[in-house]
């Protein structure tokens, strides 16, 4: 995704770099130290992604040395947007199907042998209450699959070409929190299959305490059904982590938190489509809910309810007013990505 095709908004800036020098002067004030390791004449640039809690990084560097820290108690990640040589982090080469991951404080030096693109990501808190690897002031290599490494890729690049594409996002309630969301529970799943903090704790759930914790989701869920949720919002009620909430809905309820959360959500946007308010409009529904993707959005309601969202809205608005309305323009009608 090459940074001329993003929009500069109140969330998100763009800087491109002349050259070397150019780059390296933009981080004259901070605790960076490069030391670049031959000429680099290529395209060089950074995008910064500002949302509730969290920075998000695009940047395309050069071959360097790289020196930094995390100061105080933020959480910190790295991941490469593209196939190429490992870099050896900290003393160690970094697996190519991996991302890095630290909480604050905790320093490093990144030796990158060929011009990089990378994505980083940065939480103002620890991000204890998600059940996140233990780091000890260190960071640590997280392998991951192919698949899930395609999916993280194509999951920050989505969070920046929709805020280029939506620059007034900070006037839709909700719409940057379901941002966030979105981005948490894809690095939870980049988490499968590494030992979680729960489990270095030694914390167990019996049946019974299952029991309790999947009848009071029901109840929080039906009781704030007219508002997005958010995992984070519910773990944190309960006083359990998001990965042992997760783990808990996937082997009781045969469904995963993310699924069961989006289904209920699709039936609280369905219902304020359905309420059929004339000056509505589904985009603004759609990302208050935590649909920030329309065409995600539009396939996920067309394959649940059997019509497009503006299809009930539409059929709403008729019944409400007493009358029939006139079909809006093939173009105005959100059409899903799939079939």
């Amino acid at each position: 995704m090459p940074f001329t095709d993003l929009i500069p908004s109140r969330n998100l800036q763009i800087f491109s770099y002349e050259d070397i020098d150019h780059f390296r002067s933009g981080f004259r004030d901070t605790n960076v130290d490069i030391v670049p390791l031959a000429n680099f004449s290529g395209d060089l640039g950074q995008a910064v992604l500002t949302l509730p809690g969290c920075t998000v990084y695009l940047l395309r560097t050069f071959p360097r040395i790289v020196r930094s820290a995390i100061e105080g108690v933020g959480t910190f990640f790295v991941f490469s947007l593209r196939d190429a040589p490992a870099v050896i982090f900290n003393g160690k080469e970094a697996p190519p199907s991996s991302f890095t991951f630290a909480c604050g404080p905790a320093e490093y030096r990144a030796v990158e042998r060929e011009p990089g693109y990378y994505a980083a990501i940065a939480f103002a808190s620890r991000m204890e209450g998600r059940g996140w690897p233990e780091t000890h002031g260190e960071f640590l290599t997280i392998p991951f699959s192919r698949e899930m490494k395609l999916a993280v890729r194509a999951k920050i690049v989505r969070l920046f070409t929709t805020t280029s594409q939506n620059p007034d996002l900070n006037t839709i309630p909700g719409a940057n929190v379901a941002l966030v969301d979105s981005l948490l529970e894809t690095l939870d799943l980049a988490f499968a299959g590494h030992p979680s903090a729960d489990v270095s704790h030694g914390k167990r759930h019996g049946a019974a305490a299952t029991m309790r914790v999947l009848r009071t989701i029901d109840e929080f869920v039906d009781a704030n059904a007219s508002r997005p949720i958010y995992s984070e919002e519910i773990a944190s009620a309960l006083g359990v982590s998001v990965r042992t909430l997760a783990n808990l809905m996937i082997r009781s309820n045969d469904m995963s938190l993310q699924r069961y959360l989006r289904l209920r959500r699709l039936w609280s946007t369905r219902q304020q489509l359905l309420a059929g308010a004339p000056h509505l409009k589904i985009k603004e529904v759609a990302l208050a809910h935590g649909f920030w993707h329309m065409g995600d959005f539009a396939a996920r309601y067309y394959r649940q309810f059997g019509e497009h969202p503006s299809s009930t809205h539409m059929r709403a608005r008729a019944r409400a007013s007493g009358g029939a309305l006139k079909p809006p323009p093939a173009r105005d009608i959100v059409t899903p990505d799939s079939p």
